[in-house]
């Protein structure tokens, strides 16, 4: 019966009253979910953040640009680069601007990841999954790495790949400033975590973080 306001991304933010909790709940029939998807179901839908709160949750502007910019293809090159992998493939699934702190200063959140939701076990050598924001800094650009995930060899996927993207943007705290909500998925396991920009020389710090699976 409490009211939330649910968050996604760049989407207008909507409200929705929470429903009782049950003690019990259908059996799945797990042959027809694993053989027969249904194709009008997400099942890595894991964008929408419910905030029970009444303050504006989104105080400052989120926009979404374009995936094909120079800045970020080659920012993305360069950090992939740092991290061994030769010749990546840079596939950008997210470019967002925003001013989290509300101090008239943008900051640029990229996401790029070679990482298939629906098939983690396809992932090989060389396969990522990145996000990290820059931000001038007195003058200079400044990047910060909030996932680097690199797949450098395939004994370290037991339970396959994960991957990483930016969920929301927003004020989970009232205080007027925006933290970046991060979902992941992998197989049989799924987690949210929040993250903090504290200041410039910090910069964005996790500050919470939840999840279930292996």
């Amino acid at each position: 019966g409490e009211e939330y306001q649910v968050v996604r991304l760049d989407e207008p933010i909507t409200s929705t009253v929470g429903s009782a909790p049950t003690t019990t709940c259908e059996p799945l029939e797990l042959t027809s979910v694993l053989l027969d998807p249904d194709p009008s179901v997400d099942y890595f839908d894991l964008d929408p953040i419910a905030i029970q709160t009444e303050v504006d949750v989104r105080p400052h502007k989120v926009e979404m640009l374009d995936l094909d910019l120079p800045a970020y293809i080659d920012a993305t090159t360069a950090l992939l680069a740092a991290r061994g992998v030769a010749l990546p493939l840079i596939n950008i699934e997210q470019v967002i601007r925003t001013d989290l702190e509300g101090d008239g200063t943008d900051e640029v959140i990229v996401a790029a990841s070679t990482i298939d939701p629906g098939d983690v076990f396809a992932a090989g050598v060389g396969d990522y999954t990145l996000v990290y924001l820059r931000k001038v800094v007195q003058g200079e650009v400044q990047t910060a790495i909030l996932v680097d995930e690199i797949i450098t060899s395939l004994d370290e996927l037991p339970f396959g790949a994960v991957r990483y993207r930016v969920s929301a943007v927003a004020d989970l705290n009232g205080d007027g400033k925006m933290e970046i909500v991060l979902s992941s998925e992998t197989w049989e396991g799924a987690s949210v975590e929040a993250w903090e920009y504290v200041n410039d020389d910090l910069g964005p710090v996790q500050v919470h973080t939840c999840g279930c699976g292996v």
